[in-house]
């Protein structure tokens, strides 16, 4: 393969978002699309297992929020 035709994924978007709500909880929110393959051609989805051995993952879960928020 050369050069010009190397595939590169890029997320859409923020991978999680930490907030604390107005009663003062603390969030970590993650957008997850399980098992999905209804994407267009020029697009990948990334499995799930793949996605927990993540460093950004791994960061995104090392506080402990008062509530994990999976959108899906």
């Amino acid at each position: 393969m050369d050069e010009h035709n190397k595939t590169v994924n890029v997320p859409i978007g923020s991978r999680f978002r930490k907030f604390e709500t107005q009663m003062g909880r603390r969030v970590t929110a993650l957008g997850v699309l399980f098992d999905f393959t209804g994407n267009t051609i020029n697009t990948t989805v990334q499995k799930v297992g793949s996605m927990v051995k993540e460093a950004w993952f791994q960061e995104a879960i090392q506080d402990e929020p008062d509530l994990f928020l999976l959108a899906g």
